[in-house]
């Protein structure tokens, strides 16, 4: 069956652990042309409520309680004609449900251009899958990874992501483009004071669809 889940957005799990009833809402990396399947990429932190306690436990044939669909986007063709996108650690798994969405369409020409932040290359997620994109799609997908402590071979990104790096990556604000942030509240925090700065609308408390910076 088509799962139906719109484009851009996510359910939520809910378990009881301990007592406690625990909630998280994941984004799934497939999509309603992957029939009968829901692929999630979910990081295990083995002093998670829900990661380590729940996911790291879980045995093919159990039962999870999911909730939705949730979230203000909803990605159709034609939303714009330029994405930036800011992920940062596991922030990548909306970014790449709309990347694969318009790679994947012929008739969607969207262009994008993806930052993707982490602490090393260990931690990239889904990298192969960014890579295989960014060569069947170069007129249309373009990926830059930034990590802070870097290999001694490594040839990407250094650091944080600045201000520098957006401004030479993303496409000008104009009616035309959005940028899209999702990742650890710090990263957004300061991707929103820096693109503010840079001219795109800043967006209120509640994402909506017409907002110019577009949080996850």
């Amino acid at each position: 069956m088509v799962l139906g889940l719109p484009t851009g957005q996510h359910a939520a799990i809910i378990a009881d652990i301990d007592g406690e009833k625990i909630t998280r809402s994941y984004t799934p990396v497939s999509n309603n042309l992957d029939l009968g399947i829901l692929e999630l990429v979910v990081k295990i932190y083995p002093d998670g409520k829900l990661t380590g306690a729940y996911f790291a436990n879980l045995q093919e044939g159990d039962e999870v309680h999911f909730r939705g669909p949730k979230g203000a986007m909803r990605y159709s063709r034609g939303l714009c004609k330029e994405i930036g996108m800011l992920a940062g650690g596991t922030g990548i798994t909306p970014m790449f449900q709309l990347i694969r969405a318009i790679c994947e369409n012929d008739r969607d020409t969207t262009k994008i251009s993806l930052i993707y932040a982490n602490q090393t290359e260990a931690d990239i997620l889904l990298k192969k899958e960014l890579d295989n994109f960014s060569r069947r799609y170069p007129d249309f997908f373009k990926v830059f990874y930034v990590v802070e402590h870097p290999s001694s071979n490594w040839q990407s990104g250094v650091g944080y992501v600045t201000k520098d790096m957006m401004k030479q990556r993303f496409p000008a604000p104009n009616a035309d483009t959005k940028v899209m942030v999702c990742g650890p509240p710090g990263l957004v925090t300061a991707a929103k004071k820096v693109l503010g700065e840079m001219g795109y609308e800043t967006p209120g408390a509640s994402p909506r669809m017409s907002d110019q910076i577009f949080v996850f």
